[in-house]
């Protein structure tokens, strides 16, 4: 499995970067969002719709007049929720995984709970599959050279105009509470439902930190 490891205590990371306060700004009637955002409050962001800014990584790219695989593409991403019960401090390790199938994307949660400092897992490990979506891509945050690049998953069953490309862009969509089977989707699985010709392409850099607007200049 090629994941890349996503540590995120609490809601610490919104203290940092573009997380400190969702920007008021709004495009159409949906507010703007970032990755931070999402991930240190999904319950914040469980109804209506909103704008999510960040950086698609899809599996693979455009160069020249073919397609390359991505290297920044991983087809899992993990999280760490710090909790406590009972005076006992635990951290829970949420990896989703999609592998696209016939059907669609097979996706696959796994949550494993440990208590602080302990490598032995406390509870028994929590798998939930189920098959949703025709694309799924990661979406990361805009980096703002805290040394911390969150990402979530992103799926889309419009038709693309153009092949994806790894630079900032924009995504109108919502947060997906429900399965295709009417069950809740697992704590921790995060999936951001992208409405058809809800991507663009592109953003203004009024959105994107000093670092962001320095690696795609350079």
């Amino acid at each position: 499995m090629n994941g890349r490891t996503r540590l995120i205590i609490g809601v610490t990371l919104v203290a940092t970067g573009l997380g400190v306060a969702a920007l008021a700004f709004t495009s159409g009637d949906a507010a703007v969002r970032y990755v931070e955002d999402l991930i240190a409050d999904p319950g914040a962001h469980q109804t209506g719709s909103f704008v999510l800014m960040g950086v698609p990584q899809p599996r693979d790219v455009p160069v020249g007049d073919g397609m390359a695989t991505n290297s920044a593409y991983a087809n899992s991403t993990v999280s760490v929720t710090a909790w406590s019960r009972d005076g006992v401090h635990y951290h829970s390790t949420h990896t989703l995984t999609a592998e696209p199938e016939a059907g669609g994307v097979r996706w696959t949660h796994l949550n494993e709970t440990r208590r602080a400092g302990s490598p032995d897992v406390a509870f028994p490990s929590e798998s939930t599959s189920w098959t949703l979506g025709s694309l799924a891509f990661p979406v990361d945050a805009f980096d703002d050279g805290d040394g911390h690049t969150p990402r979530v998953w992103a799926v889309y069953d419009g038709v693309l105009k153009n092949p994806l490309q790894p630079k900032p862009s924009q995504f109108k969509g919502h947060l997906l509470t429900q399965l295709p089977d009417g069950s809740p989707v697992p704590d921790g699985a995060l999936l951001y439902a992208v409405e058809p010709g809800g991507i663009t392409m592109g953003c203004s850099s009024k959105f994107l930190p000093e670092e962001e607007k320095a690696r795609h200049e350079g």
